[in-house]
């Protein structure tokens, strides 16, 4: 059984997560429970548990900092239960490794859901540290792969020395099965069974057809994947004899099939390492939608920045505010970074993409831009998100996601903008003559300073400064034609406590210093 912590610092919050699902049932037991951040760590590094469900804010320590402290009891994974709906703890929770971020009051659908993710999570993790023990013989590989499964470790060790028999001087390979996203769309239309069914029946099929042909050896199934060594001979194609193979059986079992290769390897003790390659190569399919892609075991090296990913959001939302035209570029320019920073790692791909409709959100709500709940407006576009089965599907529905937002936002914010301009216009007009900061402008319009200017070009056409000059230099030459104020004393009079930058721009504005226009004028 796993081991799990729960933490918050009301007890009947604790009692009831406990209460909420059948933590048997998934194979996990209840080890600890604390109400404050220090008796949650002394627990955690007493039991070591491999699951952790926590609140935020809790007395002594919070939940994030027994996320960072949680390295000494053997890094378990995290699922936050908190009552706070600000983004920033949940960004925060999840860029630190989090499996969930789940309001109160949690449902226990939502709990559920969240654990078994963590256990998804742990039995990738836990596959893989057992594989990079390079000293790990084969028979022991075997042995753990098949553990509390359908087949012994030693008679698939058996079965792999006998396809051996064969093959002189084999070419070895981990082989990783799963289904197209077109064949996963059809089976969800099933019912759960039958789509149950159907995925084995299929991976049955590729198996059986492999081991029939003496090109691999089974290893371990589940309702994710088939996985096999392969075997072939030097002057063997793989890629080909493969891609023959999931054609035929797709066809035969009308429901197709796509293969993850692992990196070529010689020694039978190098079957490991290549065996983790191709369940990685099979899940680059969310990034690179091929049927067949074979991952040399290099690793894949981010060239862009964090740096570039919050500018990126910037620019997302200065083409909303601005309405230039830019939005789609720029929603692609943010995800071509996420793309660069977590390819090959599906759930960080995922968690970077919804901290950036967080902090994008955070800056419409904050601009007035946007109204309503904001977890309501997030809760609803991660589950589009959630089933998006492809990196080109997210980008689609995202795309489409801020062009209908952005519209909404036009339509919503038309008379709003108008109105506030006007009233920007009309302060402008009875104020010229102050000292006007874009921090005062700003606070009229109900926007930031920062994108002020923007703006008011994007409602008016115009400068804010430019608006601000033709409305001080009006009332200079009404002063230069119909008084006999000096020259300094109309620049005081317009905003201009600096005489030469004022005749610079009657100069501009008229072309003629205020002095000549008033001689050759009268």
């Amino acid at each position: 059984m796993l081991k799990a912590l729960i933490a918050d610092d009301e007890i009947l919050i604790v009692k009831g997560l406990r209460r909420l699902i059948d933590w048997d049932a998934l194979g996990i037991t209840i080890v600890g429970e604390a109400t404050d951040g220090i008796s949650a760590e002394r627990i955690m590094l007493e039991t070591k548990p491999d699951l952790v469900v926590s609140d935020i804010r809790m007395p002594g320590m919070t939940g994030l900092e027994l996320l960072a402290r949680s390295s000494a009891a053997g890094s378990p994974k995290f699922i936050f239960v908190s009552g706070y709906e600000k983004f920033e703890y949940a960004r925060e929770a999840l860029s630190r490794g989090a499996v969930d971020y789940l309001l109160k009051p949690v449902s226990a659908e939502d709990l559920e859901k969240a654990v078994r993710k963590a256990l998804g999570l742990m039995e990738e993790s836990n596959a893989a540290a057992a594989l990079r023990q390079s000293s790990l013989p084969l028979h022991q590989f075997f042995s753990q792969l098949t553990e509390n499964r359908e087949f012994a470790g030693k008679d698939l060790f058996n079965n792999f020395t006998t396809l051996l028999g064969g093959k002189e001087n084999p070419v070895f390979m981990g082989l990783s099965f799963g289904l197209t996203a077109e064949a996963e769309e059809q089976l969800d239309a099933l019912p759960y069974e039958r789509k149950l069914l159907k995925t084995f029946v299929a991976f049955n099929s590729i198996r059986d057809d492999l081991e029939h042909r003496g090109y691999g050896c089974f290893l371990r199934k589940d309702q994710m994947r088939c996985c096999m060594l392969g075997i072939f001979s030097p002057a063997e194609d793989p890629v080909a004899i493969l891609s023959e193979a999931i054609e035929r059986i797709s066809l035969k079992v009308d429901c197709a099939l796509r293969v993850g290769i692992g990196r070529e390897c010689q020694s039978a003790e190098e079957l490991p390492p290549s065996y983790e390659d191709s369940i990685y190569a099979l899940d680059l399919y969310y990034f690179t939608p091929n049927n067949i892609i074979q991952w040399n075991g290099e690793p894949h090296t981010p060239k862009a920045t964090n740096e570039e990913f919050d500018e990126a959001i910037q620019q997302v939302f200065h083409s909303i505010v601005t309405k230039s035209g830019e939005l789609e570029n720029n929603v692609d320019k943010v995800l071509d970074i996420v793309f660069d920073l977590h390819y090959g790692n599906k759930n960080a791909a995922f968690n970077r993409v919804m901290v950036f409709t967080g902090d994008l959100c955070q800056l419409l709500y904050a601009n007035r831009l946007l109204t309503g709940s904001f977890s309501q407006r997030q809760d609803a576009l991660q589950k589009d998100l959630e089933s998006c089965d492809s990196f080109m599907l997210l980008r689609r529905v995202l795309k489409n996601y801020y062009i209908s937002l952005s519209r909404d936002i036009y339509s919503a914010s038309n008379r709003r903008s108008t109105q506030e301009i006007y009233k920007v216009q009309q302060y402008i007009l009875e104020h010229f003559s102050e000292e006007l900061t874009l921090k005062t402008l700003a606070e009229i319009a109900c926007v930031s300073p920062h994108y002020f200017s923007a703006y008011f070009k994007a409602e008016t056409g115009q400068n804010y400064k430019a608006f601000l000059t033709h409305i001080r230099m009006e009332n200079a030459l009404n002063m230069v034609l119909n008084s006999d104020l000096k020259t300094y004393e109309i620049a005081e009079k317009v905003g201009y406590n600096n005489v030469r930058r004022f005749v610079d721009a009657f100069r501009a504005a008229y072309g003629m210093s205020p002095s000549d226009y008033r001689k050759s004028n009268k």
